[in-house]
This record gives C-alpha cells, structure tokens and sequence, in this order.
C-alpha cells in the first residue's frame, strides 16, 4: 500500500513534467498516477522479491522467471500507452474523450492489456523455445 502512494506520488510529479498543468485539474492528474501506480507498481510489488532484481528487469530490461516477465510487460505497457494517449490532447477536435486525462487513462488500460498479451506471448515462446545454453 505506501509503495503504491509513493509511486503515485512520483508519477504525479513526472506528469507535470512531462507537461500537465500543475495547478488546473491537479485532481485529475493525482488521478491518473494512482491509475498508473495500480497498473504499474502494484502487480511488481505483488509477484516480485525486494531485491537486486528490480535493477535487472527494469533498468538493465532483461526479465528471465515467468513473474518478471509479466511485471516489465505490464509495466511497460501501462506507461507506452499512457504517453501515446497524450497524444490526442493538443488536437482542438473538442471532443469528450479529449478532456484530461480521459484519452490518457484509456490509453493506459489498453497498453496493460497489451502489455498482458506480450507477457503471455514472450512466456509460451519462452517454454516452446528451450534455452539454447542450457542444451548445449
């Protein structure tokens, strides 16, 4: 529960850097980085051991088990999406799904199903492909 709080606040700061309004729709934006933190954090905090792993899988990009496989794809999948879903919002179309963080939290749902679907897809290559330096 405090991992998902500091990550929410974190990402909230990282919004508003990468440029949301700090002071307009604040709510909002504290929001989405408690949607981000759930989809992003929360499921490496539940699958994954508080050790030097996390430095493998997130900064180093190279999961090997089955658990980090899924947390970097579920992970990755929720903060691509939601960059990609910023994309619609300086596009004065005055639609309703462009409202903030509308697009953005749509966004961020589908690149975590992505995300899901990669992680599914890289485990069963992964177990139909045996590991080539364990065979020879």
């Amino acid at each position: 529960m405090a991992s998902t709080v500091a990550a929410t606040l974190v990402l909230h700061v990282l919004i508003v850097l990468f440029g949301a309004s700090l002071i307009d729709k604040s709510y909002n934006t504290l929001l989405l980085a408690s949607f981000l933190a759930i989809s992003t954090v929360m499921p490496a905090f539940e699958s994954l051991p508080l050790t030097s792993s996390w430095i493998k899988i997130y900064l180093h990009h190279s999961p090997t088990t089955t658990s980090e496989i899924y947390a970097y794809t579920q992970a990755l999948g929720a903060l691509i999406g939601a960059w990609l879903g910023a994309i619609v919002l300086p596009l004065d179309w005055e639609r309703d799904w462009q409202e903030w963080p509308i697009s953005c939290v749509i966004s961020t749902f589908l690149g975590h199903l992505v995300g899901v679907a990669a992680g599914f897809a890289w485990t069963m290559i992964k177990l139909i492909q045996p590991d080539k330096k364990k065979t020879e």
